[in-house]
């Protein structure tokens, strides 16, 4: 006679067991709390120096290369621009959040300003570089009442009028270009080295002849290379771009030398100064006369440009 017993499954019985098992108490370690504190403290004084210290506010500003610009008048405006707080305690001058472009805004509102370039220094000193204008180039189409442009390495950059602060308050020049009825932004309408040769004879004229040089200068034919000047006697001069301007300027200076005008000076008509070794003039109402250069003359002539060469060669 066999007697069946009741088996208690494991399951049950591992039930039980883990009933009446002792719990396992957790430990807490003071010193992972320490670090942990530690680290949010070291987190939150980073923070503090980088977002609110005055460890990091610019208290320098140091600004090279103004000549016409006070200096001191841009420091005090650049102090002013960031002056006040970001959000909180997070100041406008904290030299990680400092808006370089809002200051280049501001310096730039003084027209005498051409270019702007900012360089931080840790912790707390921004040096401010900034380059003025020297002559500004103006070319006017038709006339000075038409559109007038500024001109950047002989290219049209920006439309101006002549009566605006960029043209008041910087050293200019201005051409009338009579040969184009319009002209575009980006357009490049002289090589630049033409431009500075009629900035340069535009002032050096004045001293060799002794009369005054009046503004506007004048292109009259497109592409010709030639440049016509007024007087304030009333009479032209004529040049050649194409030619050295200190070769023009020796024509000129032996024009004064060599001619002897029949009237007065203001009763001539022009000028012409384009051709070498030969130097035409006109008197109004009459006829154009030719000056050549004497075979001692042109002699004289080249020994000085040997000359000059030889010193230019020995400088360089």
């Amino acid at each position: 006679m066999m007697i069946a017993r009741k088996k208690h499954s494991k399951v049950v019985r591992s039930a039980h067991m883990r009933k009446d098992a002792p719990r396992i108490k957790k430990e807490y370690h003071p010193k992972k709390w320490l670090f942990v504190f530690l680290v949010v403290l070291f987190i939150g004084s980073v923070a503090y120096i980088f977002f609110c210290s005055r460890f990091v506010d610019i208290t320098q500003i140091d600004v090279k290369g103004t000549q016409r610009v006070d200096r001191n008048a841009m420091i005090a405006n650049v102090r002013e621009s960031i002056s006040g707080n970001i959000m909180g305690c997070m100041k406008k001058s904290n030299f990680f959040f400092l808006q370089k472009a809002q200051i280049i805004e501001k310096i730039r509102e003084d027209q005498r300003i051409k270019d702007v370039r900012i360089q931080k220094h840790f912790p707390n000193m921004i040096t401010i570089t900034v380059e003025e204008h020297a002559v500004l180039p103006v070319w006017c189409i038709g006339d000075m009442s038409g559109n007038c442009f500024v001109l950047v390495d002989g290219c049209v950059s920006q439309q101006t009028d002549l009566n605006s602060a960029l043209i008041q308050q910087n050293d200019h020049f201005i051409i009338v270009d009579r040969a184009r009825d319009h002209v575009e932004i980006g357009q490049c309408v002289i090589a630049q080295d033409d431009l500075e040769k009629i900035a340069y004879l535009g002032k050096e004229l004045i001293y060799v002849l002794n009369v005054g040089v009046t503004q506007p200068y004048f292109i009259d034919a497109r592409g010709s290379r030639e440049a016509r000047f007024v007087t304030d006697e009333s009479w032209n001069i004529l040049i050649s771009l194409a030619q050295n301007e200190e070769e023009t300027l020796d024509m000129a200076q032996l024009f004064i030398k060599k001619t002897a005008l029949p009237v007065s000076r203001n009763d001539l008509s022009y000028v012409d100064l384009r051709f070498a070794e030969k130097i035409f003039y006109k008197i109004k109402d009459g006829v154009e006369t030719k000056e050549e250069l004497s075979d001692e003359e042109k002699s004289e002539k080249e020994n000085d440009a040997n000359m000059e060469k030889k010193i230019n060669d020995a400088h360089d």
